[in-house]
């Protein structure tokens, strides 16, 4: 997931600021030896995983046996379609090309069943690291993400031609030349901008659409996972999932970033995540949940998921208990207790009796349903499975259609924050990465008219408000100087490097309690 900060901060930066090889992976053979090879096409595109079994008896390593695994599905056959046999240190490695959900696994020794496992939720995408100890339960001791590519292969093609068509200028025009013309608005193409950084510190050097963004290292900000990724770049390229601002759309939505190295510099761009893909997302988060489970624990997993730091941008989980009551809800922990089955929507779906019918193959409801930083209703897809007996749900948002309505409820939802958490929880919350949702993030003002929040610039914090003004000199800053308790709109003309002249930024802002309140977006009319 540009991060959540950083590809906002052409806005943010604006408001007060205007005066190698191929992925392999490696498999061990019958002798206990390592090969590498290419990963599959099917592993590319995030349709397999990688298990990493070890089998135990009473904690010695087994070797040579044979480790099947097969898909489990209710009514069927198991079909063991993949397996390995194990080293002299018990592992055996297995690419399954299928996709996420519930395996079973058997041990064979000289044709012989030695040991049975079922129940395993395995992740597609992911290296699973599972201990199969004989005569006990599966393990999952670790799952980390393979390097996946995006699964609209045109998307891809048209990502990576742009930014070899950069590296083509750069090779004929030289450095500065190269620099110069993807730090302007003409270098743009549909929704892809061109960022150029520095590969050791990651410092911006073209940026199309952050004006003085050259200079900068945002990607090393502390509240942000990209220049994480960025350190991983290759000369072919290397894939990976961050938030992008959409300039076409105005929002803040999910990219597949390619980052290729080239002399020195970090060529990067990224398009948009297909919605179907939000769907795998959040069943990954889902699955990631279980392993946490079997890894640390009921009581464990209760007091995480019951935290705000499981929160994942809109992903959360709550889970049910075998009395299909909730046991954990991040976000209204007044549902803790409660049957879900007395769940309703607002449009009269019983929605919590459907999702009680979950089952180990897990099924989608489709519910409005408040959204978690702004509280406003919007719809929302919910993947639930039954684990152990308990119900593990999460599911994602689409984006919200009335961006007016959208920016007033997440202010009122930021007063609402105060009033029940009091002024130094709210700056707090409210300079971090975890109150952002999508374009909208809060400027808190206080009683002298200085900032208390800005999450996305935060050396801005403790400014005057009132130097707020637009790239043709309006000084909206001023205005929202002015506010009252009624609350009001301004509005404005605010060209930005990247596009038409007819670009508007609305704000909306409100006094409280001394402080005013204020958020906004951008848009077209």
């Amino acid at each position: 997931m540009l991060s959540r900060i950083f590809a906002i901060v052409l806005v943010a930066a604006a408001l007060w600021h205007c005066g190698g090889e191929r992925v392999t992976q490696s498999q061990i053979t019958d002798t206990g030896e390592p090969v590498t090879r290419p990963l599959s096409k099917l592993a590319a595109a995030g349709h397999a995983f990688v298990v990493l079994a070890t089998v135990q008896q009473d904690d010695a390593p087994v070797s040579g046996v044979v480790v099947e695994l097969s898909r489990s599905v209710a009514g069927r056959v198991a079909e063991y379609e993949w397996s390995a046999t194990t080293n002299d240190e018990g592992q055996a490695r297995i690419e399954i090309t299928s996709d996420s959900g519930y395996y079973q696994a058997r041990a064979l020794q000289d044709g012989s069943e030695i040991g049975h496992w079922s129940s395993i939720p395995l992740n597609a995408g992911y290296e699973v690291r599972l201990d199969l100890p004989i005569g006990e339960r599966a393990r999952i001791t670790s799952s980390e993400p393979l390097e996946t590519t995006p699964a609209d292969e045109a998307a891809a093609a048209r990502t990576r031609a742009f930014l070899e068509a950069a590296i083509a200028r750069y090779q004929r025009d030289g450095r500065e030349a190269t620099l110069a013309y993807y730090d302007s608005k003409e270098s743009i193409e549909g929704d892809l901008v061109l960022l150029v950084m520095a590969q050791g510190d990651h410092t911006i050097l073209a940026l199309a659409t952050w004006s003085g963004g050259v200079g900068s290292n945002w990607a090393t900000h502390p509240r942000t996972s990209f220049g994480q990724h960025i350190a991983r770049a290759t000369e072919d390229g290397y894939w990976f999932k961050e938030d992008r601002y959409n300039i076409l759309t105005g929002r803040l939505e999910l990219g597949w970033y390619l980052a290729i190295l080239h002399d020195g510099l970090v060529f990067t761009t990224a398009h948009v995540v297909l919605p179907d893909e939000l769907a795998t997302i959040a069943q990954e988060y889902v699955q990631e949940a279980i392993s946490y489970y079997n890894r640390e624990g009921r009581d464990a997993t209760v007091a995480y998921y019951n935290s705000l730091p499981s929160i994942d941008k809109q992903f959360y989980l709550f889970l049910i208990d075998e009395n299909d009551l909730y046991i954990a809800h991040p976000i209204f922990p007044h549902l803790k207790g409660t049957d879900i089955k007395d769940v309703v929507g607002s449009n009269g779906y019983e929605l919590g009796k459907e999702i009680a019918k979950a089952t180990e193959e897990g099924h989608w409801i489709d519910y409005p349903w408040p959204h978690p930083l702004t509280l406003q209703e919007a719809p929302k897809a919910a993947y639930a499975i039954r684990y152990d007996g308990l119900i593990f749900v999460s599911g994602y948002y689409k984006n919200p259609e009335d961006m007016e309505a959208h920016t007033i409820a997440y202010v009122e939802r930021a007063i609402e924050y105060y009033k029940r958490e009091g002024r130094d929880a709210t700056a707090t919350y409210y300079n971090s990465r975890e109150s952002i949702d999508g374009q909208w993030f809060l400027t808190l003002v206080d009683e002298n008219d200085l900032m208390l929040t800005y999450p996305i610039l935060p050396h801005l914090i403790g400014s005057d408000v009132k130097a707020g003004r637009s790239p043709t000199g309006y000084e909206f800053g001023k205005e929202i100087a002015k506010a009252t308790e009624k609350g009001q709109w301004v509005k404005f003309p605010y060209p930005l490097r990247y596009t038409a002249e007819d670009d508007f930024l609305n704000i909306w802002f409100i006094r409280y309690d001394g402080l005013i309140f204020s958020s906004g977006y951008l848009s077209s009319e």
